[in-house]
């Protein structure tokens, strides 16, 4: 069985939240976008 590191993966949702952050609090990603790219890098690596 899997184990997961909960502190870990608490602490990539919160990187992740803060990529593609626009002016009024939202986050947009569009596919294919350098903010796209940065978050799959982000849970890739």
């Amino acid at each position: 069985m899997m184990a997961i590191d909960g502190t870990m993966l608490l602490h990539q949702l919160h990187d992740l939240g803060a990529i593609g952050l626009d002016g009024s609090g939202g986050r947009t990603r569009l596919a294919a976008s350098d903010a796209d790219h940065a978050g799959r890098d982000l849970l890739v690596t």
